[in-house]
């Protein structure tokens, strides 16, 4: 959480998963991030699953070929 607070003090653009987190942790991180883009930033989550696809403004889906 910390390295994250400190991202945001330096930039409101920021790409980021979820990676190693429990269920609890990565909503909170989630919840910080997405309450930091509401005041002006952006975000990429890159992630596997789409657990948190009706949250988002624009989910794009990666197709291997």
């Amino acid at each position: 959480m910390l390295s994250l607070c400190a991202t945001f003090s330096k930039t409101k653009y920021i790409v980021f998963e979820l990676a190693g987190q429990g269920p609890v942790d990565a909503k909170e991180t989630y919840d910080i991030v997405r309450n930091e883009i509401r005041k002006g930033g952006s975000a990429i989550l890159i992630d596997w699953t789409t657990d948190m696809k009706d949250d988002c403004d624009k989910f794009i889906t990666l197709e291997w070929l």
